[in-house]
């Protein structure tokens, strides 16, 4: 039986007025670790997509910038 199961079965065994205390104490547990070491969920990441396939996506949208054509001269490097 792994931790998990084990965890499980005690957690059913438990009253009701003890969970939320049993709740408190994983979140504080999960809290402790480095942000790395927490896992994840298990479904599928989003694909990546290169630069190339990035800039080609954009340029198919035709989307309309003129509106930030404004902010060209604001930058203290003119």
């Amino acid at each position: 039986m792994s931790t998990k199961e084990a965890l499980r079965k005690e957690i059913r065994d438990v009253p009701e007025s003890v969970l939320d205390e049993v709740l408190d104490f994983v979140r504080f547990l999960r809290a402790r670790l480095p942000a790395h070491a927490v896992p994840r969920s298990r479904r599928a990441l989003p694909r990546k997509y290169s630069w190339e396939k990035t800039f080609a996506e954009t340029a198919a949208a035709k989307e309309d910038w003129s509106d930030w054509d404004a902010t060209l001269g604001d930058t203290h490097d003119a």
